[in-house]
């Protein structure tokens, strides 16, 4: 007999059950991303310093186990327990649910999983959830590979304990054998990519980081519509809305200004502001009180770090200056990376150098001369997880690049300066 597909019912669109099933598939998504995610935060604040053990590992997959077995078995009577849109997909492709139904689920899954983002952030004070990613050393074509066996076998499970009619007595286990699936497939994807096998629990976690500007930093409470529809034609005319910054934030006055912090004694060096997860705040750059030089070290660290990139400056009166480093595409480009790994300082004191992983196996690295006298700044590949023995080194700020950098990276660095390279392997 020929499998038979159904767009829905005209009734089936506002009918109680859709309703239920609906918000069923919402709660549930957001019960499996809030714990999901949130033992991953929670393993990161735990070993912030010292990176986290093996055991790690184990810990986020028992835990996303232990959060999946709960959601489905708390909603698998009213909706199913789909908690994920591959499986609704797969459901409908298996003609066990119509077009109409699918569609509920899908936006209901999506918005339980930004629910649980944006709330995770909430509670661990701005730390972001990771979701989806590649670890360096794996393509992308890699990571797309295996989360496809990854969620092939978890969508082959749900249907044969949960969906299948043929399950038998077997659908009694089903929470528990998806659980366990989905835990032992973070076992072995999680090093990779982080093992998502569920669209819902990536989108939430990468919506991404944005680029907009803030009105605390410059204006404080001196802010009015006339200076917000200004600021937003500046925006425009000068090219930064095309560059991504598309948002405009009123500030109050609980918002923090972080970053580099101008001295308050000439000639001291300024000091940098603890990042932590991933969101250091505003930028100060061209509020004044720093030099062009450390106004260059603040945005290049910020991007590397991965924060969102806030500016915090009157964007109608800034100078070129200013604009140029702001509307830096290169270093834009790095904080943008698909990869979306946050970069770290790799080396400590007053020639620090960070480092982070971009897609195509490529590393951004930032040397840094925060002492009071210039001095060479090196930092060897193996430190900073390139593995290769040669490169090619673009240095963002000239625009230049430099051919087949052989083992390490230097530059000849005045007081507070820095260089900025994406190293390309070869």
């Amino acid at each position: 007999m020929p499998r038979r597909y159904e767009f829905g019912r005209a009734d089936e669109a506002i009918h109680p059950d859709s309703m239920r099933a609906t918000i069923a598939e919402l709660v549930s998504t957001f019960i499996f991303v809030f714990a999901g995610e949130g033992s991953v935060l929670a393993l990161d604040k735990l070993y912030k310093e010292t990176g986290p053990p093996a055991s790690g590992l184990v810990m986020i997959a028992l835990a996303h186990a232990l959060a999946l077995f709960a959601a489905v078995a708390a909603s698998i009577n009213v909706s199913g327990g789909h908690v994920n849109p591959a499986v609704t997909f797969g459901c409908l492709v298996g003609g066990r649910i119509s077009v109409v139904r699918a569609i509920y689920y899908w936006i209901a899954q999506l918005l339980g999983s930004i629910v649980a983002s944006l709330l995770l952030r909430l509670v661990t004070n701005g730390m972001r959830p990771v979701g989806f990613y590649v670890t360096s050393g794996v393509g992308e074509m890699h990571g797309l590979i295996l989360e496809i066996v990854l969620t092939f076998g978890l969508v082959y499970v749900v249907y044969a304990t949960a969906i299948d009619p043929k399950r038998g007595s077997i659908g009694i286990m089903a929470p528990l054998a998806i659980g366990l699936v989905v835990g032992a497939n973070i076992l072995v994807g999680g090093p990779f990519d982080g093992a998502a096998m569920n669209p819902a629990r990536a989108f939430g976690p990468s919506l991404g980081r944005l680029l907009r500007w803030n009105t605390y930093n410059h204006f404080h409470w001196n802010i009015s519509e006339e200076i917000i529809r200004e600021t937003a034609d500046a925006m425009v005319s000068s090219g930064l809305a095309a560059l991504g910054y598309q948002y405009i934030n009123l500030g109050d006055v609980k918002t923090l200004q972080l970053g580099l912090q101008p001295s308050e004694t000439a000639g001291e060096r300024p000091e940098t502001l603890a990042i932590t997860g991933r969101d250091p705040d505003m930028l100060e750059v061209g509020n004044g009180g720093m030099t062009n030089d450390e106004y260059i070290a603040h945005f290049s660290i910020w991007a590397l770090a991965k924060s969102p990139l806030i500016i915090g400056c009157d964007v109608r009166a800034m100078s070129n200056e200013t604009y140029q480093i702001l509307s830096n595409s290169e270093v834009i480009a790095v904080n943008q990376d698909r990869l979306g790994v946050q970069g770290r300082k790799v080396k400590e004191g007053d020639l620090e150098v960070w480092a982070g992983p971009l897609t195509n196996n490529r590393v951004a690295v930032v040397l840094w001369n925060r002492g009071s006298s210039r001095a060479t700044v090196t930092a060897p590949f193996s430190d900073i997880g390139l593995r290769a023995d040669l490169a090619d080194a673009r240095d963002l700020w000239v625009h230049m690049t430099i051919p087949s950098v052989k083992e390490q990276i230097s530059a000849d660095l005045d007081s507070h300066a820095c260089k900025m390279y994406i190293l390309t392997p070869k």
